[in-house]
Protein backbone atom coordinates (compact mmCIF):
# COMPACT_ATOMS: atom_id res chain seq x y z
CA UNK A 1 0.00 0.00 0.00
CA UNK A 2 1.49 3.36 -1.03
CA UNK A 3 1.27 6.43 1.29
CA UNK A 4 -1.58 7.73 -0.23
CA UNK A 5 -3.62 4.28 0.23
CA UNK A 6 -2.60 4.08 3.72
CA UNK A 7 -3.57 7.80 4.22
CA UNK A 8 -6.93 6.88 2.88
CA UNK A 9 -7.54 4.21 5.74
CA UNK A 10 -6.55 6.27 8.17
CA UNK A 11 -9.14 9.03 6.77
CA UNK A 12 -12.34 6.64 6.49
CA UNK A 13 -10.86 4.74 9.92
CA UNK A 14 -11.09 8.19 11.62
CA UNK A 15 -8.55 6.96 14.60
CA UNK A 16 -5.26 5.60 14.98
CA UNK A 17 -5.08 3.97 18.69
CA UNK A 18 -1.56 4.30 19.99
CA UNK A 19 -0.04 1.57 21.64
CA UNK A 20 1.86 1.83 24.71
CA UNK A 21 2.68 -0.80 26.67
CA UNK A 22 5.20 -2.44 29.44
CA UNK A 23 5.83 -5.44 27.65
CA UNK A 24 5.52 -6.86 24.20
CA UNK A 25 2.82 -9.43 25.37
CA UNK A 26 0.91 -6.50 26.51
CA UNK A 27 0.92 -4.65 23.42
CA UNK A 28 -0.14 -7.57 21.30
CA UNK A 29 -3.10 -8.19 23.37
CA UNK A 30 -4.30 -4.89 22.94
CA UNK A 31 -3.52 -5.02 18.93
CA UNK A 32 -5.77 -7.70 19.45
CA UNK A 33 -8.49 -6.14 21.06
CA UNK A 34 -8.47 -2.82 18.54
CA UNK A 35 -9.19 -6.15 15.87
CA UNK A 36 -11.74 -7.94 17.85
CA UNK A 37 -13.37 -4.71 18.47
CA UNK A 38 -13.78 -3.78 15.21
CA UNK A 39 -10.46 -1.43 14.70
CA UNK A 40 -8.17 -2.05 11.87
CA UNK A 41 -5.58 0.24 12.44
CA UNK A 42 -2.75 0.87 15.25
CA UNK A 43 0.18 2.56 16.26
CA UNK A 44 2.57 0.32 18.23
CA UNK A 45 5.39 3.31 20.11
CA UNK A 46 9.17 2.50 20.17
CA UNK A 47 8.42 3.07 23.78
CA UNK A 48 6.97 -0.99 23.70
CA UNK A 49 9.77 -3.00 25.03
CA UNK A 50 10.55 -4.94 21.71
CA UNK A 51 8.07 -2.38 19.16
CA UNK A 52 10.52 -3.87 16.13
CA UNK A 53 9.82 -7.29 16.54
CA UNK A 54 6.06 -6.86 17.84
CA UNK A 55 5.32 -5.06 14.70
CA UNK A 56 7.00 -8.29 12.98
CA UNK A 57 4.58 -10.42 15.40
CA UNK A 58 1.44 -8.57 14.72
CA UNK A 59 1.76 -7.89 10.81
CA UNK A 60 2.31 -11.52 10.76
CA UNK A 61 -0.39 -12.33 12.94
CA UNK A 62 -3.00 -10.38 11.32
CA UNK A 63 -1.93 -9.64 7.58
CA UNK A 64 -4.18 -7.27 6.27
CA UNK A 65 -6.88 -7.47 8.46
CA UNK A 66 -4.83 -4.53 10.21
CA UNK A 67 -3.10 -1.48 9.14
CA UNK A 68 0.24 -1.33 11.79
CA UNK A 69 2.13 2.10 12.37
CA UNK A 70 4.74 2.59 13.85
CA UNK A 71 5.55 5.55 16.95
CA UNK A 72 8.03 7.82 18.23
CA UNK A 73 9.69 6.97 15.41
CA UNK A 74 13.03 9.56 15.36
CA UNK A 75 15.65 8.33 13.39
CA UNK A 76 15.90 7.06 9.89
CA UNK A 77 17.52 4.07 11.27
CA UNK A 78 14.22 3.09 13.36
CA UNK A 79 12.49 4.28 10.35
CA UNK A 80 13.99 1.37 8.34
CA UNK A 81 13.77 -1.09 10.80
CA UNK A 82 10.15 -0.38 11.20
CA UNK A 83 9.31 -0.77 7.40
CA UNK A 84 11.66 -3.53 7.14
CA UNK A 85 9.33 -5.07 10.39
CA UNK A 86 6.37 -4.55 8.20
CA UNK A 87 5.28 -0.88 9.46
CA UNK A 88 2.62 0.67 7.01
CA UNK A 89 3.21 4.08 8.38
CA UNK A 90 5.63 6.12 10.48
CA UNK A 91 4.34 9.01 13.21
CA UNK A 92 7.04 10.78 14.54
CA UNK A 93 6.64 12.49 17.63
CA UNK A 94 8.16 16.15 16.36
CA UNK A 95 10.01 17.17 12.60
CA UNK A 96 12.26 14.26 11.77
CA UNK A 97 13.37 14.70 8.18
CA UNK A 98 15.51 12.18 8.17
CA UNK A 99 12.59 9.23 8.95
CA UNK A 100 10.39 11.39 5.94
CA UNK A 101 13.20 10.76 3.71
CA UNK A 102 13.14 6.79 5.05
CA UNK A 103 9.90 6.66 4.24
CA UNK A 104 9.37 8.21 0.61
CA UNK A 105 12.60 6.33 -0.30
CA UNK A 106 9.89 3.50 0.31
CA UNK A 107 6.52 5.20 -0.51
CA UNK A 108 5.71 4.61 3.01
CA UNK A 109 3.36 7.44 4.66
CA UNK A 110 5.04 9.26 7.69
CA UNK A 111 3.41 11.79 9.88
CA UNK A 112 5.42 14.15 11.51
CA UNK A 113 4.58 16.04 14.53
CA UNK A 114 4.74 19.60 14.06
CA UNK A 115 4.44 23.00 16.85
CA UNK A 116 5.53 25.76 14.88
CA UNK A 117 4.93 27.34 11.36
CA UNK A 118 8.05 26.84 10.51
CA UNK A 119 8.19 23.07 11.01
CA UNK A 120 4.39 22.98 9.51
CA UNK A 121 6.04 24.78 6.72
CA UNK A 122 9.33 22.14 6.55
CA UNK A 123 7.44 19.58 6.53
CA UNK A 124 4.78 19.99 3.91
CA UNK A 125 7.47 21.16 1.76
CA UNK A 126 9.78 17.99 2.69
CA UNK A 127 6.75 16.03 1.15
CA UNK A 128 4.79 14.89 4.52
CA UNK A 129 0.89 14.68 3.19
CA UNK A 130 -0.24 15.21 6.21
CA UNK A 131 1.04 16.81 9.49
CA UNK A 132 0.08 15.89 13.46
CA UNK A 133 -0.50 19.38 15.17
CA UNK A 134 1.35 19.18 18.73
CA UNK A 135 0.28 21.65 21.69
CA UNK A 136 1.86 21.70 24.80
CA UNK A 137 1.43 23.80 27.95
CA UNK A 138 3.70 26.14 29.76
CA UNK A 139 3.43 26.97 33.23
CA UNK A 140 6.06 29.36 35.07
CA UNK A 141 6.52 28.99 39.20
Amino acid sequence: MNSQDTLNVIHEVGIIPVIRAASAEEAFLAVEAMEEGGIPVVEITMTVPGAIEVIRKVCSAFGQRILVGAGTVTNSEQAVECLAAGAGFLVSPGLCLSVLRAAHEQKKLALPGALTPSELIAALEAGAPAVLPLAFAVTTG
